[in-house]
């Protein structure tokens, strides 16, 4: 039936039917996109190498067989946009892998590498991460699944080399990177560095213990320069247009290095400092090893854009700091299960509260003033086993509640 459409550009496919497309496919020779995510087809057909037009593909599926290798890829010199690529343990080395030509794909603005979690046989993860550099105009990376314990160099470094080997070129141009699931790794790459990087997403990193100054991408935070006065230091902006960070299940990080050669059991103080004026969503959840979060706390006020504040699963922090209070832009705040009490009473913007698991939570203040918390649209409390009295709530006539397994304030 494909070969009625010839002269076919788009081809979207869509039903948990669909589980494999037609060797004939590779007579389409106009395709421009080839999109089977919404589809249950694992493998493309080895001809999808022939679709030389083919602009985007959004995502494609790793296989053992003939003709569905990673090297299909290498011919799809066209590509641009997004590309995900799945089932990576089933590419055989570096050299396998390079041969997806992904260096010379300088439309791509979105990569994401995926090892499957039911894997089986030898792990060379870290081998085959080597050899799938991307092109230095690349937005967007997502790493997921990977199993080796050390990135490769190219991802460290955060630079790539050019085809011949020689010069490295800085991926300057990321402005988005997520580690999910990456549970043998122990180092995380230099990303202090990247002039445009907004949003940082650390997720499930179970080995990783400390983060010192390689993560900011300088031995110390400034650097000397000689001038007709003698030795000068020049400040080094770390993170400049960081707006979102996400941290979580990371129970065993208990160094957060300053970016001096000093090391703390504590937040990045120096990291968030730095980015704190753009900053507008600061998540921090599972992090259970971690003290001394008053440190961080401080620099809130100078959080003027942040709007969403998460904080979950950090035993140590047991209230609300008072400087949450300055936070004029603040409209969303989650706690998970780590507060003994909560006063909402300086929150004058707030647009939706969830409060999840938090066991230990009798009161919760939503005013202490003359005035109400108008603008609140949405209180969530969910598990929330010792709470008994919500002050003031009943004042507060367009708040929606939503109230699951509180026993206590059920009543």
């Amino acid at each position: 039936m494909l070969l009625d459409f010839k002269s076919l550009h788009v081809l979207i496919l869509m039903g948990e039917d669909l589980k494999e497309l037609p060797s004939s496919i590779g007579k389409l020779i106009h395709l421009r996109l080839v999109d089977t995510s919404s589809t249950r087809i694992e493998n493309l057909p080895d001809s999808i190498g022939r679709l030389v037009s083919l602009q985007s593909l959004p995502y494609f599926q790793v296989g053992h067989e003939k003709g569905r290798g990673i090297v299909e890829l290498g011919s799809l010199k066209n590509l641009k946009g997004t590309l995900e690529i799945h089932n990576l343990e089933k590419v055989c080395d570096k050299e396998d892998a390079k041969r997806a030509h992904l260096f010379q794909k300088q439309n791509l603005c979105k990569l994401k590498f995926a090892w499957s979690e039911l894997r089986e046989g030898d792990i060379n993860d870290e081998n085959v991460l080597e050899g799938l550099q991307p092109h230095p105009n690349l937005k967007s990376l997502e790493i997921n699944g990977f199993n080796g314990r050390n990135f490769p160099l190219w991802i460290l470094k955060m630079a790539v080399q050019d085809d011949l080997g020689g010069q490295w070129i800085g991926l300057n141009h990321l402005m988005e990177i997520r580690l999910t699931n990456c549970k043998e790794c122990e180092e995380i790459p230099m990303l202090g560095r990247l002039p445009y990087l907004k949003r940082l997403y650390l997720h499930d990193l179970t080995h990783v213990r400390s983060l010192v100054s390689s993560f900011y991408g300088v031995d110390n935070y400034s650097t000397q320069s000689n001038s007709g006065n003698g030795v000068q230091r020049e400040t080094i902006t770390l993170f400049p247009m960081l707006e979102k960070l996400e941290l979580s299940k990371m129970p065993n990080l208990i160094e957060w290095g300053e970016a001096t050669n000093r090391a703390l059991t504590s937040l990045p103080c120096e990291m968030i400092a730095s980015c704190a004026a753009s900053l507008e969503t600061l998540a921090l959840l599972g992090l259970s090893s971690l003290i001394n979060f008053a440190e961080v706390f401080r620099l809130l006020p100078k959080m003027l854009r942040l709007t969403h504040l998460a904080i979950g699963d950090v035993p140590k922090f047991n209230y609300p700091p008072m400087e949450i209070g300055f936070l004029g832009s603040l409209s969303d705040l989650y706690v998970l299960p780590c507060l003994d009490s909560l006063d909402l009473a300086s929150f004058e913007e707030f647009l939706d509260v969830l409060l999840r698991g938090v066991k230990s939570l009798r009161s919760l203040w939503l005013t202490g003033h003359d005035w109400n918390l108008s603008s609140l649209k949405m209180l969530r409390l969910w598990r929330c086993k010792k709470l008994k009295s919500l002050s003031s709530v009943s004042t507060m006539q367009k708040l929606e509640k939503e109230v699951k397994d509180c026993p206590l304030l059920e009543q």
